[in-house]
């Protein structure tokens, strides 16, 4: 899952799901949501999260018609959304100078230590067909696309 926000667009985000050799089972991405003046008064420094973790992730998670086996974000400030869900949901974060994602370097709930070790059993499926990070590549190319082809955050 990957979730975005930018000045034109507003906040939005995407979440693919795929098979073990890496082609899309299910997808969807959000509209973008654009906070009136109001709302950035109101709710200040906290908009950006609130609007993340309360509206958008929430949202595409709730979309889901099936239960994928573990779930990576993009982020790990959006690692609260695992307290929404009842399956691993780890962050991918980037290792190194050149933002090349590892599974060493993957991250989790602080009250959800056991899903590192889920994720890796799961991720044995996976790794023969699927860079980690590739289907990142293909929900950020999808929500340029949906959003008319323009630059994407």
């Amino acid at each position: 899952m990957a979730l975005a926000a930018d000045a034109a667009s507003g906040h939005y985000g995407g979440v693919l799901l795929i098979d073990p050799f890496g082609r899309p089972v299910e997808f969807h991405c959000s509209a973008p949501l654009r906070p009136s003046r109001a709302h950035r008064i109101l709710y200040g420094p906290t908009l950006p999260s609130y609007l993340t973790l309360e509206v958008v992730g929430p949202a595409l998670l709730d979309a889901l018609r099936r239960r994928p086996a573990a779930l990576l974000i993009d982020d790990p400030a959006q690692l609260e959304l695992r307290k929404r869900v009842r399956y691993p949901l780890l962050a991918i974060a980037p290792d190194g100078p050149q933002d090349v994602p590892s599974v060493e370097r993957l991250q989790c709930h602080g009250e959800h230590g056991g899903d590192r070790a889920v994720f890796l059993r799961v991720w044995q499926r996976f790794a023969e067909h699927v860079e980690l990070s590739e289907p990142f590549e293909r929900v950020r190319g999808a929500l340029q696309e949906a959003r008319g082809g323009s630059e994407a955050a």
